[in-house]
């Protein structure tokens, strides 16, 4: 039977016989990218996170820390501990930054990011806010950032009708820290979008500014079932392939844009108030960001050499998961506090 089918339709049967072929051996070569994927990762385990129950939904941050939490958080993996630290989460979803004292501090400083700004792995009093309050007595630092967070978080963070009454004080400064992964987190790109990125906010920029599309997940349903697809071959998986690149004109464009309006939202929220981005140090994206962004007329703190001192290089700069040490947010901190003192 099978052989009269071959001989009344050759080209049909040649046709699928390739396709059969083609998918044996897709199997074959994803299959010896598992081995290898599962070699290199009992050689070198990855770090596993104790944050479940932090936090909530949020219709415009995608999610954020629950109010009045504390936890102890930790990060290890067999045989090493990353860090072993306690979040203290206050009654307007934002990290608690203790401060020496209150009278004087008449600016408020508005800290916005991702991790590096939250402070994932040390305590309270250790974060990159909390360090700028130590020496820039004259503000008060406010934590926004979360894990996790990009700079579309800034910007839908300053469209909360909310946020205005939760600062006291009614000038002042907002920094955002930046990293080379909020490219790719702006952007949305697959590994990031397939993982707990995919309640991330997801803008595009459009002719007539700036659009929100509710999460990746919401907003862009076909492509993200596509990146979920695609994100479960060990090949990929092996060799980090991650796409989009976000390196293209378009995707500094989209940051430049989400920081420009932020910076613009800012200002009718606090007329006085100014935007910072800072550009954490060794950024690789940093080079092609600045000029932008100095274009649009966003500031920016160019740190990306903060390091480079034989001094501060011989400081442990990061735990064992490459977020910030303690140490490094404190020659971040005091740097920011003489950058901005009287500004």
């Amino acid at each position: 039977m099978m052989r009269g089918f071959v001989q009344r339709h050759p080209n049909l049967s040649a046709s699928l016989f390739g396709i059969l072929l083609v998918a044996v051996l897709a199997a074959g070569v994803e299959g010896v990218f598992w081995i290898l994927l599962q070699q290199r990762l009992d050689a070198n385990p990855p770090f596993t996170r104790a944050m479940d129950g932090l936090s909530e939904d949020h219709p415009l941050l995608g999610y954020r820390p629950i109010a009045g939490m504390a936890m102890d958080a930790r990060k290890d993996r067999p045989g090493e501990v990353a860090y072993a630290c306690r979040y203290t989460i206050d009654t307007a979803n934002r990290r608690v930054t203790p401060v020496s004292a209150t009278a004087g501090r008449d600016r408020f400083a508005l800290f916005f990011g991702g991790s590096f700004t939250f402070g994932e792995g040390v305590e309270d009093n250790e974060t990159l806010p909390a360090q700028f309050g130590r020496h820039a007595t004259g503000y008060r630092p406010y934590n926004y950032g979360y894990v996790g967070y990009g700079p579309q978080n800034l910007y839908m963070h300053l469209q909360r009708p909310e946020l205005a009454e939760e600062i006291t004080e009614s000038s002042g400064v907002a920094v955002f820290t930046y990293i080379d992964d909020h490219m790719k987190r702006a952007v949305g790109a697959m590994r990031t979008t397939t993982g707990w990125g995919r309640r991330l906010p997801y803008l595009q920029l459009e002719p007539d500014g700036l659009r929100f599309h509710g999460t990746f997940e919401q907003g862009r349903p076909g492509l993200q079932r596509f990146y979920e697809l695609l994100s479960w071959s060990p090949a990929l998986r092996y060799l980090r392939v991650d796409t989009p690149r976000c390196d293209a004109p378009k995707d500094y464009d989209l940051v430049t844009a989400i920081f420009r309006a932020s910076h613009a939202r800012l200002q009718v929220l606090f007329p006085d108030a100014e935007l910072y981005v800072l550009m954490y140090p060794h950024m690789q994206s940093a080079a092609a960001l600045i000029p932008r962004l100095e274009a649009a007329g966003v500031r920016v703190l160019d740190y990306t050499r903060a390091f480079d001192d034989p001094a501060v290089q011989s400081l442990p700069l990061f735990l064992a998961d490459g977020h910030p040490a303690p140490a490094a947010y404190r020659v971040l901190g005091a740097r920011l506090a003489q950058d901005l003192d009287g500004r």
